[in-house]
């Protein structure tokens, strides 16, 4: 041992490790802090059922939709997240208003490089085809025909 009785004596204050004393923070009691806002497009039957405090809780996997829908004046581009267990046809009747939807629909997904109708199908269910739906950014393709007469198409 050194004279002075500290053995780190020698050792320059820049390099000497500093304790801090002081207790942890108590764990946090807000609940609301394990959520954090974010910006989100939703449908206006949504909209107003969720308040500005109200928390959305959504499954913890989503399915990646890119969406072309194809009006007679154009084509516009969504993309879209969706739960798995949601039905297909669901999904593509809230991305309509009501006179598209009884205008016609046609809705096909996009599987070995062809576009094919899935029928009354969950999304997950459209998902389990695996690498033969996924595009390149991960994506499930699905190309919306807007104006064929009629109500939608089994799709």
């Amino acid at each position: 041992m050194m004279p002075s009785g500290d053995p780190h004596a020698n050792i320059p204050p820049a390099y000497r490790r500093q304790r801090n004393h002081s207790p942890p923070p108590p764990p946090s009691t807000n609940t609301t802090s394990l959520f954090r806002p974010f910006h989100a497009r939703v449908t206006p039957r949504a909209a107003q059922k969720l308040g500005k405090d109200e928390i959305l809780l959504l499954p913890p996997l989503l399915t990646r939709l890119r969406v072309q829908m194809r009006r007679s004046h154009g084509t516009e581009t969504l993309r879209v997240n969706v739960a798995g267990d949601m039905p297909f046809r669901d999904v593509v009747e809230q991305l309509l208003s009501e006179s598209e939807l009884n205008a016609g629909v046609q809705a096909y997904v996009k599987m070995r490089g062809a576009w094919l109708e899935p029928g009354c199908v969950l999304v997950s269910h459209i998902m389990e085809q695996g690498r033969f739906v996924l595009n390149e950014r991960g994506e499930v393709d699905v190309k919306i025909e807007i104006g064929g007469g009629g109500r939608v198409r089994d799709v």
